[in-house]
């Protein structure tokens, strides 16, 4: 009875290890693998400013479009409030990529991430949905291409029989433009006259 018991116990394990294993390792490539840290800086007046609240690590592989986020906050003392989401740039200065407003009971939580040419955090999205029964788990989706917008087409000069290109219309002047509106004014004030004595 003992060594089933036990069996049991190593295949639970097995399984336990397995899940978390699979979950938290979807980024399996080494070189494509960056790690990031998020930080939250909330809107306060400057008289009571706190310092920069470390999130979590992002860590996402550039090539698969994937990523995960391991927080460093528990949920009991996780951020709440408006505030701002950012990076740490090279210079050492904060970077504030997503001002959210953090419910303060989470159900699910969702950073989007759009990557540079680089593959480095061009900028962050951060959702955050209310409500009571979340998993906990913090969603990761990595856009490494932003689309473009489409281009116009733009108009191409006329080209005449002779190969020339007409020159463009002078522009007229007002009177030019809109004098044949005064005309018929100026015929009914010449025609009418003073009055006959």
């Amino acid at each position: 009875m003992q060594s089933i018991s036990a069996v049991l116990f190593a295949a639970f394990q097995l399984l336990f290890i397995y899940t978390f294993s699979v979950s938290a390792q979807i980024l399996d490539s080494d070189t494509n693998v960056k790690v990031v840290p998020i930080y939250f800086k909330p809107d306060l007046p400057a008289s009571q400013a706190t310092a920069l609240i470390k999130k979590g690590l992002l860590e996402y592989d550039t090539f698969l479009n994937k990523g995960i986020f391991k927080s460093l906050l528990s949920r009991a003392d996780d951020i709440q409030g408006k505030g701002c989401f950012g990076v740490i740039d090279a210079e050492n200065n904060f970077n504030c990529l997503s001002y959210s407003d953090v419910p303060y009971q989470i159900k699910s939580e969702e950073f989007i991430v759009y990557l540079n040419d680089k593959g480095g955090v061009l900028n962050l999205d951060y959702v955050g949905t209310p409500g009571t029964h979340g998993d906990g788990e913090i969603q990761v989706s990595v856009i490494s291409q932003i689309p473009k917008g489409p281009i116009p087409q733009l108009q191409k000069p006329i080209v005449l029989v002779d190969n020339k290109v007409p020159e463009p219309e002078v522009e007229k002047s007002f009177l030019q433009k809109y004098g044949w509106y005064f005309a018929p004014i100026l015929i009914l004030i010449l025609m009418g006259g003073g009055g006959g004595e």
